[in-house]
C-alpha cells in the first residue's frame, strides 16, 4: 500500500493528505461500479428460485386436484354401491298412510334409506301429506316407485277429489230434478232431525244439505279411526268438508261423549291414534319404556315431542 501511495504522489504530485483522499475516492468508485453487477446476479438467482417455487406449487396443486378427483370417484362409487345394496332389500308392499309410518316402514316398501330420511324431514317441516300425489313432491322420488305404491297409499288422490265434487253436484242436480218432476211433497228429501253425531250412519248424514254419499262415508270413516267425536269442531279435520257444511251439521248434530268416545291405553305397546303421528308415537313409546308408564296426560309433555296443542286434542282418548 505504501508503494502505491508513493507512486501516486510522484505521478500526480499529490501531498500525503491528497493521496489518501484519492485512494478513498478510488475505492468508493470501485464499489459503485461493482454493485449493479452484484445485485443483477443476486436477483437473477432469486427469480430462478421463485420460478422453482411456482413450479413446485403447481405440482402440489395438481396432486391435490388428482386426489380430490379420486376421492370424489370413490364417494360416487360407494354411493352407487349403497344404492345397489338397498335395491337388494326384500320389498314388502302393504297398505299404509304416509303420515303414520317411519323410516323402517319406508325401507320395507323398497324406499332407499337416504330417501326415507328425506321423506321424514319433509313431513317434519312441511306437515302432512293430503293427497297421494303429494309424495311426488319429494326431491328425486322415482316415478316408477310411486306407480308401484300408489294403490297402497291410504290417501285420496286429486282426481278422486274432483270426482267427489262432480258426484255431489250430480247428486244435487238429480235430487232437484226429481223434486221438479215428482208430485209436490211426495218424493221430497226428508227434513233433517236432531241426531247424535257419534251414532249417526251415512243415511242420517245424507239428510244434511251439502252432504252426499262420498262425504257421508268419509265422515263415518274418520269418526271410526278417531275413536268418536268429543267436539263438533273436529268435523273441520275431515278431508274435503267445507265450513258451510260444518255449520249445517251443527244445526242438527249433538254429542253423547260418554257413549261415543273410545279410549286407548297409552301404556300399551299397541297404542296408536290418528292425532299422534307415527314418529311422535315412536318417541313417546321409547320414553315410556325408559322412564316407566304414564300416569296422567300431562306426563306426555315430558317427552318434548308432544306440545300443548297435541295434548289437548288427544287427551280425551287416553286411558292409563
Amino acid at each position: 500500500m505504501e508503494k502505491i501511495k508513493h507512486w501516486i504522489r510522484n505521478y500526480f504530485g499529490f501531498t500525503i493528505i491528497e493521496t489518501n483522499g484519492f485512494l478513498v475516492l478510488a475505492i468508493l468508485m470501485l464499489i459503485l461500479i461493482l454493485t449493479p453487477m452484484t445485485l443483477k446476479t443476486f436477483f437473477k438467482k432469486r427469480e430462478l428460485s421463485n420460478i422453482q417455487d411456482v413450479a413446485l406449487l403447481n405440482q402440489t396443486v395438481a396432486q391435490i386436484e388428482s386426489q380430490e378427483k379420486n376421492n370424489d370417484f370413490d364417494q360416487k362409487k360407494q354411493y352407487f354401491a349403497e344404492k345397489t345394496e338397498e335395491k337388494t332389500v326384500n320389498v314388502e308392499l302393504f297398505a299404509f298412510n304416509p303420515n303414520e309410518i317411519g323410516e323402517e316402514e319406508w325401507e320395507k316398501l323398497g324406499i332407499p334409506k337416504f330417501l326415507a330420511k328425506r321423506i321424514e324431514n319433509f313431513k317434519s317441516k312441511a306437515g302432512k301429506f293430503r293427497y297421494k300425489e303429494d309424495l311426488q313432491k319429494i326431491y328425486d322420488f322415482p316415478p316408477e316407485t310411486y306407480e308401484k305404491l300408489a294403490s297402497y297409499i291410504e290417501l285420496p288422490s286429486k282426481s278422486e277429489k274432483f270426482d267427489s265434487k262432480t258426484n255431489d253436484q250430480q247428486n244435487l242436480a238429480s235430487n232437484e230434478k226429481q223434486k221438479s218432476d215428482a208430485p209436490a211433497n211426495k218424493y221430497a228429501k226428508k227434513e233433517a232431525v236432531i241426531f247424535d253425531l257419534n251414532q249417526a250412519d251415512t243415511s242420517v248424514l245424507k239428510q244434511i244439505k251439502g252432504i252426499g254419499t262420498v262425504l257421508s262415508e268419509r265422515i263415518v270413516s274418520f269418526r271410526e279411526k278417531l275413536g268418536g267425536f268429543y267436539s263438533l269442531e273436529q268435523l273441520n279435520d275431515v278431508y274435503g268438508i267445507s265450513p258451510e257444511t260444518v255449520l249445517e251439521i251443527k244445526k242438527y248434530a249433538r254429542l253423547n261423549k260418554d257413549a261415543g268416545i273410545k279410549k286407548v291405553n297409552i301404556n300399551s305397546d299397541n297404542f296408536k291414534h290418528l292425532y299422534l303421528p307415527y314418529n311422535v308415537f315412536k318417541t313417546v313409546n321409547s320414553y315410556r319404556k325408559q322412564h316407566g308408564n304414564f300416569s296422567k296426560p300431562e306426563d306426555l309433555l315430558k317427552t318434548k315431542v308432544v306440545d300443548e296443542k297435541i295434548l289437548e286434542k288427544i287427551s280425551p282418548y287416553l286411558s292409563f
